[in-house]
């Protein structure tokens, strides 16, 4: 599991990473109408996979996304601190974390949750 490193200041920015040992462009922003952040997961030839998908706190972000194109692992939108049931815009990065979760962690977590 790692967290996902993002400036809480910025309320729009892109960031290239390596996930499980594949790399792709998140490109993440605050809307202020919805009062939500927003990711786009794209490959590294800008390619979109995922487009406006808005993080819930507490969600798996990449739940249900059927492509070859996506992530080995999940993205996980975790609150570590504060009101669990929202995010501000100051909050991803700071309070809020993304997550990247390989098979492994899932799998752990889910053995934790059924036992």
């Amino acid at each position: 599991m790692r967290a996902i490193s993002i400036d809480p200041r910025l309320v729009a920015q892109r960031i290239a990473v390596t996930l499980g040992e594949q790399r792709f462009v998140l490109h993440l922003r605050w809307r202020d109408r919805t009062q939500a952040w927003y990711l786009d997961l794209h490959d590294t030839s800008d390619a979109p996979i995922v487009t406006s998908k808005r993080l819930a706190p507490n969600s798996y972000v990449t739940r249900g996304l059927v492509s070859s194109r996506r992530p080995a692992g999940g993205l996980f939108v975790y609150v570590r601190s504060g009101d669990p049931s929202t995010i501000g815009p100051a909050d991803l990065g700071d309070r809020v974390a993304l997550l990247y979760l390989d098979a492994d962690d899932q799998a752990e977590i889910l053995a934790a949750l059924t036992r």
